[in-house]
């Protein structure tokens, strides 16, 4: 079953190319630490590997940012699902 997060890009994460997806999406059995795909529905060529801590801090996503042009206080929604 997927799993919908939200969250708002703070100066932080923008600095470290994060996105803090939450330790709800942590207590879900949809994700769990380690490398993770982002896919952008509207962009089916894009494509970036991440990895998400254990605490839900997804790293590695300075493809996404430029991509998506996100700044301070932008609203990022997601949905998460496992491969299939």
């Amino acid at each position: 079953m997927p799993g919908v997060f939200a969250t708002t890009i703070t100066p932080s994460y923008k600095e470290l190319r994060s996105i803090y997806v939450g330790a709800g999406a942590m207590k879900s059995a949809t994700l769990s630490p380690g490398k993770v795909t982002v896919l952008i529905e509207a962009n089916e060529e894009f494509s970036v590997e991440g990895t998400l801590s254990s605490y839900g801090l997804l790293t590695g996503m300075a493809k996404l940012y430029r991509s998506l042009d996100l700044k301070d206080g932008s609203k990022l929604d997601s949905l998460a699902k496992r491969p299939v």
